[in-house]
Formats: structure tokens, C-alpha cells, sequence
């Protein structure tokens, strides 16, 4: 995954960066942690300044811990933390890692934590094509143009679920 797709996600919220100076996801490393919108740390990303590709993410609150690891550099991990005789399962003293092996299942995670109420949804090419066309038809930015339709589905459907009820 590239960083990009996370930064966009958290909406450049970093709280913090600096050189990760471990070696198993190669040189040339960042550690980033990033917040909500409240101004509270709750995630952190490593990634290579080299390739731009993250090698982990893991979010967190005070009650769970999300960790992902690219699957590509997962092995040289667990034998740094070996090497390091630290324990990759734990998080804080009284908190574990919950593994998320789904890198599109991260990002949702990174979504519910760093800005609630973010919905993602996966389009074909086909799909994101014919709504950017609807958007530009309606002088609409594309990103504005989903929320609208968004918005105006979910009040819909409310107002059905309500009409029901009477």
C-alpha cells in the first residue's frame, strides 16, 4: 500500500514522525503516528521513504490494538523481535495486538479511528468513470458528488424506516 492512500485517509493528520531504527522493513525508514480529529494519537504507520510503501499500521484506543504488517516483511519482524527479545503480541503492559492480515481491512479500521464516520466503499473502475462523468454533468467536485448522493440515499431510507413506523 502506498502512503499516500493512508495519508489521504487520515487527512494528513500526523502527529509525529521520526527515523524507525529497526532494519527489518529495510533502510530508509519513517515511523508516523497520526491522530483523530480530536487531536488524539491513535494510530501509527511505518513506511519506506524509499518506495513509499507501508510496511505497518496498527491503531489503537484504550480498549483494543489493530496491527498489520505487509505481509512481505512479516517474517524479519518476528526475527528482529526474537533478536530484540521482544514480544510482537504485546502493545502496551495490559494490551495485545488483534493481527489484521487485510490490508483494505486497515484502512477501514484506520477510518473508524482516525475519522469517524468516514464510510469506505470499493468501486470498479466502470463505476468511479460513470460518477466522476455524473459529478462533472452536476458541476460537482467527485468527492463532494459521493457524499451527496450518500447523504441523500441514508435520509432516504430513514425516512422510509420512519414512514413504516407510523
Amino acid at each position: 500500500m502506498h502512503i499516500q492512500t493512508l495519508l489521504e485517509l487520515i487527512q494528513y493528520r500526523i502527529h509525529s514522525a521520526d527515523d524507525y531504527l529497526w532494519k527489518c522493513y529495510g533502510d530508509k525508514v519513517k515511523i508516523m503516528d497520526f491522530e483523530n480529529e480530536a487531536g488524539e494519537e491513535v494510530g501509527t504507520a511505518l513506511f519506506s521513504t524509499v518506495d513509499k510503501q507501508v510496511r505497518e499500521i496498527y491503531v489503537f484506543n484504550d480498549e483494543v490494538a489493530h496491527r498489520w504488517i505487509d505481509p512481505g516483511y512479516r517474517e524479519a519482524y518476528l526475527a528482529e523481535c526474537t533478536q530484540r527479545k521482544v514480544n510482537p503480541e504485546v502493545f502496551t503492559e495490559t494490551q495485545g495486538f488483534t493481527q489484521v492480515e487485510d490490508s483494505e481491512q486497515i484502512l477501514d479500521l484506520v477510518a473508524e479511528f482516525a475519522v469517524p464516520g468516514t464510510v469506505r466503499i470499493q468501486l470498479s473502475e466502470h463505476e468511479i468513470e460513470v460518477l466522476t462523468q455524473l459529478a462533472k454533468d452536476k458541476n460537482m467536485d467527485y468527492q463532494d458528488f459521493i457524499n451527496q448522493v450518500a447523504t441523500d440515499y441514508v435520509t432516504r431510507l430513514i425516512e422510509e424506516h420512519q414512514a413504516r413506523l407510523k
